[in-house]
């Protein structure tokens, strides 16, 4: 589960997070092209997808290089 900027808490399909982006709260970046802001750090949205996937037996390979920097303004408004 995770938190919107407004605090209402929702889950988010971990299938489709193409990469999770962001300095004090996260920018989920979906593979449709939608970015999604959450209170959350970056580095604790990667955990959570992480640990979801090593639950269901995936190899960890491919979501090292789901966290990136922010570019400079990308994930302000």
């Amino acid at each position: 589960m995770l938190t919107r900027l407004s605090g209402e808490p929702f889950f988010l399909n971990p299938f489709i997070v193409e990469a999770v982006e962001g300095d004090q709260e996260a920018v989920i970046i979906l593979v449709t092209g939608k970015r999604l802001r959450v209170v959350e750090r970056k580095e604790e949205v990667a955990e959570r997808l992480r640990t979801f996937f090593l639950e269901l037996g995936a190899p960890q390979a491919p979501l090292r290089s789901l966290v990136r920097p922010a570019k400079e303004g990308e994930d302000r408004p």
